[in-house]
């Protein structure tokens, strides 16, 4: 993990490595304060998970399962008020640590990753309309 400041504000570069893949992650953190509903909690965390597809999305992580309408949370990286907006049931509080997260949605095969959270971040996992899991740094 890599963290450098550009013009526009502080970026993290992360590098992982899964099976035989190397998985880059790049995130601008905007400037500014986040409003509440975006910050995790102190020490630890915040998922905020939307579905992007036709159909439902179960996303399982850290022993949790959320079921997801289709287009449920879809609009959760257009704006910090469009994710605050977001219902509880769609946001998950974890310690910092590398976790399994698997996605399954209607009519396709479940799919697993490794993702890793540090602490004092916030993430959104939306799955995709190909049954991919688009991970994004919120704050």
């Amino acid at each position: 993990m890599i963290t450098f400041t550009t013009p526009r504000g502080p970026v993290l570069l992360r590098l992982s490595r899964q099976n035989d893949r190397t998985i880059a992650e790049l995130s601008l953190r905007k400037p500014g304060i986040a409003n509440a509903g975006l910050l995790p909690r102190p020490r630890q965390a915040k998922l905020m998970l939307g579905n992007e597809s036709d159909e439902e999305a179960v996303i399982t992580v850290a022993d949790q399962t959320i079921k997801l309408a289709a287009h449920a949370g879809e609009n959760l990286t257009n704006s910090d008020a469009a994710a605050a907006e977001m219902p509880d049931s769609q946001k998950i509080d974890l310690p910092p640590g590398k976790y399994k997260v698997t996605l399954k949605v209607d009519g396709g095969a479940a799919a697993s990753r490794e993702f890793e959270v540090a602490a004092n971040e916030t993430w959104g996992l939306l799955a995709g309309t190909d049954g991919v899991l688009l991970p994004m740094r919120l704050y």
